[in-house]
């Protein structure tokens, strides 16, 4: 293989060179950096499309079909093989957990994590200084009651709430495990900790042809998502390694380019509540937004596509919320007919159109607090994560419904223009 360790080159001071130097066989062409989503890694050679790689030998696995005989077997190989490279291997109980096809995969996998950062020192420097401790996490796992009230939305939280009680039917059932006993006094914090870890940090590749799995690898797990990615995670296991490759077939060039971010997808379907749930982020560019059924009733396929094209184009053109010009595409997809044939705007599809108005007018006005108010509690440097987190998806949300409300303001504006010396239906 032609990688090599440039990330001791570009790390920013000696501590995290040291950190992500050999001990784990990391082999990288990015550069850990800071962008709009955070930190990430980012493009810093051209020269191929592996961009990063790791040694299955420091990666912790979990296979999804716990019955296959050939994924037991890989799964022997490579822990045996961390043995030979960390002179640590699973106990026979952490073994039996990692395969126990009675538990969920990312059980499994947090068991995975606990061990690897209780038995392996490169591990364990790892998990301090490049994973967030318990009260910088971010996702709402482990948010409290009080926490999930600024959501501002009983629906939302009650998924959240929904997670958390997965979370702890796992640790209940892990809590009586004869695997604890080797995890050497691990408390529910510690398996918060981890189960949240996996969840933000851990991605599925196939592991030999076959047998897919999930993987928790240092280094490749800072790459960031984007609805539009331009990598993917793949594992050679006759090589041993676990890789982060740029996609010729993703939204980008199909070669790297330089200094670009290196991103994948965390789900092409989720919305920004199950982001915020599972990841702890909300994505501003997430095209899985909708309007409620109430706001939607009114008009559900009702108007015509073209004048509602028109009036986004006109937003576009003057400077809208851009960002989210998909997701609001999408979500006033629901108001449009299936067949339109081209005719003139009706009085009573204006009416109509009024109707869709009113309600998104009412539910901005009936929330607690404004865009503007969230926007100004954002700028507070005392928040804390699963607070921000929180704050960031309500005005997601109601950025959406305002940019949704814009447009059709704009298309009211047009057929009323269109439609001179009518009587048209006022909004008062």
């Amino acid at each position: 293989s032609n990688l090599f360790y440039l990330w001791t080159s570009v790390m920013a001071n000696s501590e995290e060179k040291d950190m992500m130097g050999t001990d784990f066989g990391l082999a990288s062409r990015c550069a850990l950096s800071f962008g709009s989503r955070g930190r990430g890694l980012f493009v810093a050679d051209t020269t191929d499309s592996n961009m990063m790689a790791i040694p299955l030998s420091s990666v912790v696995i979990v296979v999804d079909d716990t019955t296959s005989e050939e994924a037991r077997t890989a799964m022997e190989t490579i822990y045996n093989n961390w043995d030979k490279v960390h002179g640590v291997k699973p106990a026979d109980s952490i073994m039996n957990a990692l395969l126990n096809s009675s538990w969920a995969k990312d059980w499994r996998a947090a068991i995975g994590v606990l061990w690897a950062r209780m038995a392996c020192e490169s591990w364990k420097v790892y998990c301090k200084k490049w994973m967030p401790q318990r009260d910088e996490i971010s996702s709402l796992y482990i948010a409290s009651d009080k926490e999930l009230d600024e959501l501002q939305a009983d629906d939302q939280k009650q998924m959240a709430l929904g997670a958390q009680r997965m979370l702890n039917e796992a640790w209940d059932t892990i809590s009586k495990d004869p695997c604890m006993a080797d995890l050497k006094g691990i408390s529910k914090e510690d398996f918060e900790w981890a189960y949240c870890m996996v969840h933000s940090r851990c991605f599925g590749a196939e592991l030999i042809p076959g047998v897919q799995a999930a993987f928790v690898a240092p280094g490749l797990d800072m790459v960031n998502h984007s609805f539009l990615p331009n990598s993917k995670y793949v594992c050679n296991f006759q090589q041993g390694h676990f890789m982060l490759q740029w996609n010729p077939n993703g939204a980008e060039m199909p070669v790297p380019i330089m200094d670009r971010e290196v991103t994948v997808s965390y789900g092409p379907t989720l919305p920004n509540v199950l982001l915020a749930v599972k990841y702890g982020f909300v994505d501003p560019e997430n095209p899985n937004g909708h309007l409620p059924m109430d706001v939607l009733k009114p008009a559900f396929h009702a108007l015509q596509p073209g004048p509602i094209a028109e009036a986004l184009e006109q937003y576009k053109n003057k400077a809208g919320e851009l960002v989210r010009l998909r997701v609001i595409h999408n979500a006033l997809g629901h108001l449009q007919k299936r067949t339109a044939p081209l005719e003139p705007v009706s009085m009573g599809e204006v009416q109509q159109g009024l109707g869709v108005i009113i309600e998104l007018k009412k539910l901005i006005q009936k929330q607690p607090t404004t865009i503007e108010e969230d926007e100004a509690e954002l700028k507070k440097d005392d928040l804390n994560a699963r607070v921000r987190t929180c704050i960031e998806c309500r005005l997601d949300k109601k950025m959406l419904w305002q940019g949704c409300l814009d447009v059709l303001n704009i298309w009211l504006t047009r057929v009323r223009a269109h439609q001179p010396g009518k009587l048209m239906p006022r909004l008062d």
